[in-house]
């Protein structure tokens, strides 16, 4: 089976003919491959000279707090509270950031970009470029974009063919300038010089040199950044960009890691170095402090000669000790508390040195929280503005923090101070004891005291001072490249077999669907299976096309006796087929047939005129009357003036005899022709007349055949009153011109018995648009058709 039968959505069956499908395939397979050869040659054309996009990857591992550093630098960052843990989404953010990546356009001066004009292609050149472009903008100027259009002109000049400033073409007094010649315009100057080791003599051609502001190329270029976090390994991030030049990429994405790097080095080291200077400040008024209490006691026990003071000093001594522990250490705390408290009232958004000394751990809890905000609001101010929101929520919590401290700072004074009173006057008590004791005694009591307070705050702070050092030389890169910048070296766009693939594809289904519309959505009848496929009515023959122009009947082709072309072939086998169909009859007299057909330009006439003069070349007897009185056109074929007498003057009773109007063919002497005459005003009733049928059936005993022309069976009813008298009507279908709304027509008519004994003629066949349709006749299957053994003869 070639068939095969599927249900659609309704319940009814679609029959695919899978035979006819591949015979339309095999008919039309040099369609396809010019198809084929057309698409590939158009998807050659455009990969040639499509502009190519290449992109490159570069992987980075983030390091954060608990990686990067060394313990040492763990126990300084706990002890200043300023911790920096590295989050990949903020990072990122940072990446992409448009001030980090100014700083890689600057740097690898990238907002300038230099162009081979091709034909149909331009060239990004980079660092192959043989020229250099200097702009010096005048204020307000930075964010200029420039066009510049050149042609080398193979000396030392350069023509200037075209420039744009902000995509608005701007006129120069200049049109040719000296290479290094500086430009004066109203955004600024600029100037072109050739690279070292560039013979300019030898330069030729066009260059088209783009120039944009560095923040408008960062915003782009961060704007094209692609960065994926992984998840394996954790805070692993791929960065990736596309551009036209792969090198270029490259260097942008290595850049973009290295100043990526400086910039939180940068960022963490000022918060350190922020902390060493505080130290600084107060080791060095420390010192001045030591050296004058220092030098006071050397000074005094020089001046009284004081060694030693013996048993009783050391036993009064010895009761006065705790009392003096106890308040140096009230004291040590309140000094502390008042250099914190100088240092917080002096810097709103400054570190605060934590864990100096001061014992309680509440106060130092608060104050690492709070250089740990400093920190957090520190890194975004290095990316973004004090506008950003998390710097506003951050603002909120150091203020927030910051009244917790002073309170805090406010009640421990306010609590030793109380502490140190009663101390104090305790040691006043144990004091009096010692008033027997000599003054010198005294006097170097106070001075001893004095040092004790000041040295080992002294000594604290240098030891600070050592770990924040310590710290600032343990920084390293925040981003470790596992990857340098890397990718295909063939481009992502366009891909050469993808493009092909789809050209292939394109190729086979525009053919296909083009075919398949025709198909489909076509109304017209165009071969034999048309007309099988909706009608049951026999189909007497087919005609193969003959009219040079469909629209000029008047240059059909009239076929001759020894015609041996298709047309004059298929005219014998309807002859055949009609002789046949007359034995069959077994009807006295001569047969009588009518020739019609749905609406004009159908050739009815064309085809009543060949039919009987291939019939009266057989030798038979054959009469040929024009019966369409409303628009005759059997004249006009047969070269018969229209005011000759014909049927309408013999019905309308101007002639009685009907023989005087009927004239013989000048080829045969077997085809007598009756035309139609004059166009009459009533035709219908005049073929209505008994006069019509006796005339008719007196004829039948004078001809074999008496074939009819009538008119159109849809337009007027003169064809159903014709048919009464006639043995067979004979209906024209007009291939690619007769809708198959038509044929519905007919099969109604027929089936209300309105029409009887009909059979279908198919004219003006093309053969040539089988094979689109995948039909093939069964000649042109075997190699035979229309005209078979003539053709050589005809070429002689």
């Amino acid at each position: 089976m070639t068939d095969r039968e599927f249900l659609n959505e309704k319940g009814g069956v679609i029959k695919v003919d899978f035979r006819r499908i591949g015979i339309i395939l095999w008919n039309m397979k040099y369609v396809f491959l010019v198809s084929i050869l057309l698409c590939l040659m158009g998807a050659y054309f455009y990969i040639r000279y499509t502009t190519p996009i290449y992109k490159k990857n570069i992987t980075v591992v983030l390091k954060n707090q608990q990686t990067q550093y060394t313990d040492n630098y763990q126990l300084v960052s706990n002890t200043l509270g300023v911790g920096n843990k590295s989050n990949s989404d903020n990072q990122i953010f940072i990446f992409k950031s448009t001030k980090l990546m100014s700083r890689v356009v600057e740097l690898g001066n990238f907002n300038v970009r230099y162009f081979s004009i091709g034909r149909f292609i331009d060239t990004e050149l980079y660092k192959d470029s043989p020229i250099e472009f200097s702009f010096s903008p005048k204020a307000d100027y930075e964010k200029t974009n420039i066009n510049l259009e050149i042609t080398f002109s193979g000396g030392k000049e350069i023509i200037i063919d075209s420039l744009f400033i902000n995509d608005e073409p701007a006129s120069l007094f200049v049109k040719k300038i000296n290479f290094g010649e500086i430009i004066n315009t109203s955004i600024g100057s600029f100037n072109i010089t050739a690279q070292e080791n560039i013979d300019i003599s030898k330069l030729t051609g066009q260059m088209r040199i783009t120039r944009s502001g560095v923040e408008n190329a960062a915003r782009s270029l961060s704007g094209s950044l692609e960065i994926i976090s992984s998840v394996q390994p954790p805070d692993a991030l791929t960065i990736s960009l596309k551009g036209r030049e792969p090198k270029r990429i490259e260097d942008i994405l290595n850049m973009l890691v290295d100043e990526y790097n400086i910039l939180t080095k940068e960022n963490d080291s000022q918060s350190i170095l922020g902390t060493i200077s505080f130290l600084d400040e107060r080791i060095m008024g420390l010192e001045d402090e030591l050296k004058e209490v220092e030098g006071s006691f050397a000074k005094y026990r020089t001046a009284n000669e004081l060694v030693d003071l013996g048993s009783q000093s050391q036993l009064a001594m010895t009761s006065d000790h705790g009392y003096k522990e106890r308040s140096n250490e009230l004291q040590l705390q309140l000094n502390l508390l008042a250099n914190i408290k100088k240092s917080f009232d002096n810097n709103v958004f400054e570190l605060i040195p934590a864990n100096i000394g001061i014992t309680d751990g509440t106060l130092n809890s608060s104050i690492s929280q709070y250089n740990q905000y400093i920190v957090d609001r520190n890194q975004l101010l290095a990316v973004s503005s004090e506008n950003n929101p998390r710097v506003q929520v951050i603002n909120d919590l150091l203020i927030a923090l910051r009244g917790n401290i002073k309170q805090s700072i406010d009640n421990l004074e306010a609590g030793y101070k109380l502490q140190l009173q009663s101390t104090t006057r305790q040691k006043y008590l144990n004091q009096r004891d010692l008033v027997a004791m000599p003054s010198k005694q005294l006097a170097l009591t106070r001075m001893s005291r004095l040092q004790q307070v000041k040295e080992p705050l002294y000594i604290l702070l240098q030891q600070k001072r050592e770990e924040a050092l310590l710290m600032l030389s343990s920084l390293s890169n925040q981003a470790y490249v596992v990857d340098k910048a890397f990718g295909p070296n063939f481009p992502i766009y366009p891909k050469g077999g993808d493009i092909y693939v789809l050209a292939l594809i394109i190729a086979v289904l525009v053919p296909s669907t083009i075919i398949l519309i025709m198909n489909v959505f076509r109304s017209k009848i165009l071969f034999e299976k048309d007309i099988a496929e909706r009608t049951n009515i026999p189909l007497l023959g087919v005609i193969p096309s003959a009219l040079k122009n469909r629209k000029s009947p008047m240059k059909a082709h009239i076929i001759t006796a020894m015609g041996r072309d298709p047309l004059t072939e298929s005219f014998r086998m309807l002859r055949t087929k009609l002789d046949n169909f007359a034995i069959k009859k077994k009807k006295q007299g001569g047969l009588v047939l009518q020739v019609s057909s749905s609406v004009p330009w159908e050739g009815k006439s064309f085809v009543s005129i060949n039919m009987s003069l291939s019939l009266a070349y057989l030798g038979k007897k054959v009469l040929l009357v024009g019966a369409d009185l409303h628009k005759p056109a059997l004249s006009k074929y047969l070269g018969i003036s229209s005011d000759k007498m014909g049927l309408s003057t013999y019905l309308a009773g101007t002639v009685e005899d009907i023989h005087q109007v009927i004239s013989t063919h000048e080829s045969t002497q077997n085809l007598d022709i009756i035309p139609a005459g004059p166009m009459p005003l009533n035709p219908s009733e005049l073929l209505s007349l008994p006069l019509f049928e006796k005339t008719l059936d007196g004829l039948r005993n004078e001809y074999d055949y008496i074939i009819i022309d009538s008119a159109p069976l849809l337009m007027v009813s003169s064809g159903f009153i014709i048919s009464k008298y006639a043995d067979c009507t004979l209906y024209i279908v007009r291939s690619d011109y007769t809708k198959f709304s038509t044929l519905d027509t007919l099969n109604d008519i027929v089936k209300e018995g309105s029409l009887e004994s009909v059979m279908l003629i198919l004219n003006a066949v093309s053969f040539n648009k089988k094979s689109i349709y995948g039909i093939n006749s069964c000649g042109q299957r075997y190699g035979y058709g229309y005209g078979y053994g003539y053709v050589e003869h005809d070429k002689k």
